[in-house]
């Protein structure tokens, strides 16, 4: 018997409409009738998972989310955090560094700032769009040394 079902959400849980179908809706309450815990995992952050846990029910305490590809574990129904890695302003540093040797485009998840990125573009701008977050514009190098990202 399976105790626990982990979903990834784009590409598998949702369909080509980011929709979760009638039918997965359907297996997923039949698994959690039998007592599978159903865990939700995402590269999205939380805000932009928590619509389809609502539709799914997925919010006791017994319940947990998988979010920003990992980095952060939590139990949904206390809200207590079970695991955080993320990484911090001296690596975002780098990355923007070799980001703009690459001509590449980059944005961040701040533990203070939210959704950030250097510069206006497509990649960022749905990523806010698909997870209903704003944009701030901020230059990396701003970011001290230390402060805290969940996502880069």
């Amino acid at each position: 018997m399976y105790k626990l079902i982990a979903l990834d959400m784009d590409g598998t849980l949702l369909n080509s409409d980011k929709a979760i179908s009638t039918e997965n809706k359907q297996a997923i309450a039949r698994a959690r009738e039998k007592g599978v815990t159903v865990v939700l995992a995402s590269g999205r952050p939380l805000e932009g998972m928590q619509p389809k846990l609502d539709e799914l029910g997925i919010g006791s305490n017994k319940d947990f989310v998988l979010y920003y590809n990992g980095s952060m574990v939590k139990n949904v129904g206390t809200n207590e955090v079970i695991l955080q890695k993320g990484l911090d302003g001296k690596a975002a540093k780098a990355l923007a560094q070799h980001a703009e040797a690459l001509g590449a485009y980059l944005h961040a998840f701040s533990t203070e700032h939210g959704l950030i990125t250097p510069a206006h573009n497509p990649y960022t701008e749905i990523e806010a769009n698909i997870n209903g977050l704003d944009i701030t514009l901020m230059d990396f190098e701003t970011l001290s040394d230390d402060h805290p990202l969940l996502k880069c």
